[in-house]
């Protein structure tokens, strides 16, 4: 059975001052653009832990020709 690595959640992080991080500089712009999705009206729930997620992007998908024809669509 693989493990599961993850890592504690950086969106729950208190800092000095009790304040999240999204209000911080370096992450202010991020919370501004997605407030809607961080102080939403209603309960928010969210995981203690979160599994870090790498950059494995595929570029050789971009030479597939169902890609092709969909990219080359107006």
């Amino acid at each position: 059975m693989t493990e599961i690595i993850t890592i504690p959640n950086p969106d729950l992080e208190v800092l000095a001052g009790n304040r999240s991080r999204w209000t911080c500089a370096g992450h202010r712009r991020h919370g501004f653009h997605h407030l809607h999705r961080i102080a939403r009206y209603s309960i928010g729930l969210r995981a203690a832990r979160v599994m870090p997620l790498e950059n494995a992007a595929d570029l050789g998908i971009a030479n597939l020709p169902a890609m092709r024809d969909l990219t080359s669509l107006p």
